[in-house]
């Protein structure tokens, strides 16, 4: 009986190691460095386009 519980107990670090490799795969691919520079973006100063005053209809 205890030669059978101690078999089982030798699966579990293998579990435990599994997870740590998946979790250290997994780092990089949940978290990619995202590095990108921020696009030069022109000013948007978007004047006004000068529009005749309508008259609006009550």
């Amino acid at each position: 009986m205890f030669s059978g519980q101690q078999q089982l107990q030798e699966p579990q670090p293998l579990q435990e190691q599994q997870q740590r490799r998946q979790s250290l795969h997994q780092q990089p691919r949940d978290q990619p460095p995202q590095h990108q520079p921020p696009r030069h973006q022109p000013p948007q100063h978007q004047p006004p386009r000068h529009q005749p005053s309508r008259p609006q209809p009550p």
